[in-house]
């Protein structure tokens, strides 16, 4: 028997080690090859290109995303359904097109907007309203009211100057509470331990909340005081402004009072930050948890009629002689209008709501990439109307907003393409504060019919989608 010198299994492993060589080689050629045939079609596909059968020759087309609220609302472009959204719908060619998104129980949305080739059109942030509203009482006679922090509660004033607590079906949580005088506002403390009843002249009550009652809490350190805010670092603390224009701090547990900074002209709190301009109009920020100051501006140049904050530091800034500005955190200004009457910032702290005339108004987009209905950097005019427009406010998406006019209440999306679509949402008095119930399914606010003031509560989704 030939003695095994172990050459064949060497011949056989170096054979098979070449044989993996090419065969790696001849997949990596066929991968790039098919890489280099592949990758430009993925590309064309992805930006709209699509061939036709018939000719073979290439078109440009678009693609539409869509969404609405509630769910499973319905979609059709130019008459063809595509089902339910959200969807992305592909293969649309460019052009105007009619555009519909309808659910049972809800009137339908429709615009008609342009596709364009090689591009996506948005319209993601459509928010369907019922067909008939539902509107139930929740309290009657109502003078003022307030949610709680949680919105499991709501504190109401009546015009029998009484204070009481309710939950969102109206029913009885705390018993009734004398007010001294006619209530003009209410305010919970952040962890809904204290509520804050305001009168005329400048005077207040503080009542601790318990299980199933309200304690009234001797409170004549606060008489005179102006610009109330909760502090949002220090329990049952507050910060306002005295009779001598100082910024003090009163803690409600001790009774102690301390002044923060004189001579302020007016100051508002937002997130952990106190922002202030002095007599001097020096504007600065205070860090309520450190006590640290930070000067945004030397001299602002005149006095303000309100200070705002959004996103990432960004302040606006109303002067009293209606000039509107923005600063963001690096200190750059910007003016937005020569000519305000107010402003607020949406939800996000993205967009800045402005009232440029009685009858206007308009969005400046600061900081929404995404919102190219409304470019950013510009005032883009949302609403004109020929009657005075009323305590214009945001609805908690950032991308609808409420207002009063004529006595009536107007729910609007604030994408102009087309036209902005709006609905009367109440044709009863609508007066002054708003909120909003859970998940945004439902508001509150006082409605006035008769010669009486009754709180009240619409649903904005059907009884299904509660």
């Amino acid at each position: 028997m030939a003695e095994d010198t172990g050459y064949g299994d060497k011949f056989q492993l170096e054979y098979y080690r070449g044989m993996n060589i090419y065969i790696r080689k001849f997949m990596l050629f066929t991968s790039g090859a098919a890489f280099v045939i592949i990758a430009p079609l993925v590309i064309l596909y992805a930006i709209g290109y699509r061939p036709q059968a018939s000719s073979g020759i290439s078109r440009s087309v678009g693609v539409i995303l869509a969404d609405a609220t509630p769910d499973h609302a319905s979609i059709s472009v130019n008459g063809t359904a595509y089902g339910t959204l959200p969807r992305s719908i592909p293969n649309i060619d460019p052009g105007m097109a009619t555009i519909q998104i309808t659910k049972e129980g809800y009137t339908a949305w429709e615009k008609q907007l342009e596709v364009k080739a090689n591009q996506a059109m948005d319209i993601r942030s459509i928010q369907l309203l019922p067909s008939l509203f539902e509107t139930t009482l929740v309290a009657r006679n109502v003078t003022q009211f307030e949610p709680s922090p949680n919105n499991l509660l709501i504190a109401v004033t009546t015009n029998k100057n009484t204070l009481f607590v309710i939950d969102e079906t109206g029913a009885l949580i705390m018993r009734e509470e004398k007010l001294g005088a006619r209530a003009t506002a209410i305010s919970w403390s952040p962890d809904g331990s204290h509520i804050l009843v305001t009168f005329p002249k400048n005077t207040y009550q503080l009542f601790r909340v318990n299980a199933t009652s309200l304690v009234k809490i001797p409170s004549k350190e606060f008489t005179g005081f102006t610009t109330i805010h909760w502090s949002p670092t220090t329990a049952n603390a507050i910060y306002a402004l005295d009779k001598n224009r100082s910024l003090i701090s009163y803690t409600v547990s001790t009774s102690s009072l301390e002044i923060v900074k004189k001579n302020i002209n007016l100051f508002t709190v937002a997130g952990r930050t106190l922002y202030y301009q002095t007599f001097e109009n020096e504007l600065g920020a205070l860090q309520l948890r450190s006590n640290g100051t930070r000067i945004l501006a030397q001299d602002t140049g005149k006095a303000l009629k309100k200070i705002s904050v959004g996103s990432d530091d960004t302040v606006g800034l109303l002067f009293v002689n209606g000039e509107l500005t923005i600063q963001n955190i690096n200190g750059d200004s910007t003016t937005i209008s020569p000519n305000a009457e107010d402003m607020s910032w949406s939800p996000d702290g993205k967009l800045l709501l402005v009232q440029t005339a009685p009858t206007e108004l308009s969005i400046y987009n600061v900081a929404n990439e995404r919102l190219f209905a409304v470019p950013m950097g510009e005032l883009h005019l949302i609403t004109r109307l020929s009657g005075s427009i009323a305590n214009p406010r945001w609805f908690p998406d950032s991308l609808h907003i409420l207002f009063e006019t004529n006595n009536s209440l107007v729910f609007s999306e604030i994408d102009t393409r087309d036209h902005p679509v709006s609905r009367v949402i109440d044709t009863a008095k609508a007066t002054g504060h708003l909120t909003f119930g859970d998940k945004s399914k439902s508001i509150f606010y006082m409605q006035s019919n008769n010669k009486k003031t009754n709180l009240v509560q619409t649903w904005l989704v059907t009884q299904e989608d509660r």
